[in-house]
């Protein structure tokens, strides 16, 4: 998770940059001069998700069977984000019980967030995995888990 800003300087001299903290300007010739920042700050933008199924929830059915109380298969998962009115469903894992999805950029219009796990299933119904909501407090990694999964975003 993090914040996201840019910068834009015009120092009235010829130079610009887009350097949070630019190389000092020399100005050679006296007069007045009138250097322009322009900052954008962008809302907290969800970046990366990394996900693990800890549980069974997703085996017994047609795609990933149990024999003997051994599943025979792995999950094929991803997610449903859901955050003020904007979603976004994740691409599929293959047969893992881990997968990771890496420069999503989905911003935050609200701090409060929510995210359902699945297993996909081409034959049958997609297995839920869980649903957890999340509160953003500020930037950096954060945890997560339930009974059916656990993982970073």
């Amino acid at each position: 998770m993090c914040k996201r800003q840019t910068y834009d300087w015009d120092f009235d001299n010829g130079n610009v940059s887009t350097d949070a903290a630019p190389p000092v300007q020399s100005y050679i010739t006296p007069g007045d001069y009138y250097p322009e920042l322009t900052t954008t700050v962008y809302n907290y933008v969800l970046t990366d998700v990394a996900v693990t199924a800890s549980a069974s929830g997703w085996c017994g059915d047609v795609e990933e069977i149990s024999l003997f109380g051994v599943c025979q298969g792995a999950p094929d998962l991803f997610f449903d984000y859901a955050n003020n009115g904007q979603t976004y469903t994740s691409s599929e894992g293959s047969n893992n019980l881990s997968n990771s999805w890496s420069n999503l950029a989905l911003e935050l219009n609200s701090l409060v967030f929510s995210m359902t796990f699945w297993d996909s299933d081409g034959t049958s119904q997609n297995d839920n995995l869980g649903a957890l909501a999340f509160s953003v407090n500020g930037t950096g990694t954060f945890n997560f888990s339930n009974s059916e999964v656990f993982g970073t975003y």
